[in-house]
């Protein structure tokens, strides 16, 4: 997002880490990013101008080395976050995803580099000093806001920075660098203890779900769609449950018409590089959590939605993407989701501005409480191949809110048996 101010300076605001990118009236390029904190607890900024933003990133990486520590001849001489970016960087970035690397990058760059574990001399990091971290990020708020709220790093986050340090220290210890591993005294975090309550699942009802439909579908005086193909690849998530990512790498060589089915291998994923510090789309071939390629019943629904994108689309060989705007471009996930938001309020949903990822938790919740032909509930298992979850038990974790609607069903129907 830019903004202008009164210096006719053009900002752009990006993720923690980044900094945030100034262009200025000259020509020229600021960086502006934070450094620790002052004495009294307000930020420290630091400012690089170079006539390109590359030229200026480089005099930030540079400083960068100057302030968590220069690269010495021996690694435990260094400070712990040079290290561990060297680490990321030189030697673990080859061998795992482009995913994984921008995961652990992230953590990185934004749960560790401002910490005090950060500015620690590598040698000097044993168990103490890792408990003592991870026991910050569980019980120490990150973030308090003007009306006093305070803001607690989730299980999740906090799993993902462990998962970081224990392949650094895995690594360094196979290497004779550090021995004895000092994480592996480092307890699990209890979900007990973190403050941020597990957020609850929210779905769309079936009311309010076929309401989206139907609006999604509307058309204008002209004949178009009112919310252009943005509508239509809302209504082919809430029918497949598929992740935005799987979806907008969706080919129409996936749709297998002969056996009714959408096959799904691949997904698109958003990414920052960090080398500009913007977010491109990378293809890959595997799916999330390792799942197998998996395929995905069509509802008629969905058949209407795949044809009309390939009646709009200019290109639609077997290897082109269906989910392309108008000019032959990928649709953005971020304006999928304000056209979902806006649909929202038109429709007066009870749900309002959940994010795209409600589509997926709708259609696994209204799946499992639809009956077969024979009064049966879909199994579980199944919906959890469709979704792509490695185990059943995720599935189960994740909507046991329906199954305990069925169960109750089932309690009060035994009254009856005999």
């Amino acid at each position: 997002m830019t903004i202008e101010n009164k210096k006719t300076e053009i900002r752009d605001k990006r993720d923690n880490g980044s900094g945030t990118v100034i262009k200025l009236p000259n020509g020229k390029v600021k960086i502006k990013k934070q450094y620790g904190k002052k004495p009294d607890g307000k930020p420290k900024f630091h400012s690089f101008t170079a006539d390109t933003e590359a030229k200026a990133r480089k005099k930030m990486k540079e400083f960068d080395l100057e302030f968590y520590g220069k690269p010495k001849d021996q690694m435990d001489k260094e400070y712990f976050y040079y290290t561990l970016s060297s680490w990321l960087e030189n030697i673990h970035r080859n061998n795992i995803a482009d995913t994984t690397y921008g995961s652990y990058y992230e953590v990185i760059e934004n749960h560790i580099k401002d910490s005090n574990l950060a500015t620690i001399q590598t040698a000097n990091i044993n168990y103490d000093v890792l408990q003592n971290f991870i026991n910050t990020m569980i019980h120490t708020p990150y973030k308090k806001d003007e009306s006093g709220k305070e803001y607690y790093y989730s299980k999740g986050t906090i799993d993902r920075t462990l998962s970081v340090l224990k392949a650094f220290f895995s690594w360094a210890e196979a290497t004779n660098k550090i021995v004895p591993n000092p994480i592996r005294a480092v307890k699990p975090v209890n979900k007990k203890n973190v403050k941020t309550a597990k957020k609850q699942v929210k779905y769309y009802d079936t009311e309010d779900a076929k309401k989206i439909t139907d609006e999604c579908f509307k058309l204008n005086d002209n004949g178009e769609y009112k919310y252009s193909r943005n509508g239509l690849a809302i209504v082919l998530l809430l029918q497949t449950g598929l992740r935005i990512a799987e979806a907008l790498a969706l080919r129409y060589e996936d749709i297998d018409h002969e056996n009714n089915l959408l096959i799904i291998d691949e997904q698109m994923v958003r990414m920052k590089n960090v080398e500009t510090g913007k977010y491109e789309y990378k293809l890959h071939k595997y799916l999330k959590n390792g799942s197998e390629i998996r395929k995905i019943p069509m509802t008629n629904v969905l058949q209407e939605v795949l044809s009309e994108f390939k009646r709009l689309s200019k290109k639609t060989k077997p290897r082109d993407f269906i989910l392309m705007n108008p000019n032959n471009k990928m649709l953005e996930q971020r304006n999928i989701r304000r056209t979902l938001n806006t649909i929202e309020k038109n429709t007066n949903t009870k749900i309002q501005n959940a994010g795209l990822h409600i589509l997926r938790h709708s259609f696994c919740s209204l799946a499992l409480q639809t009956k077969d032909e024979n009064g049966n509930y879909i199994d579980i298992k199944l919906v959890s191949e469709w979704l792509g979850h490695s185990r059943t038990s995720t599935s189960m974790d994740i909507y046991q809110h329906v199954l305990e609607e069925r169960r109750s069903k089932a309690t009060a129907a035994i009254k009856e048996l005999f």
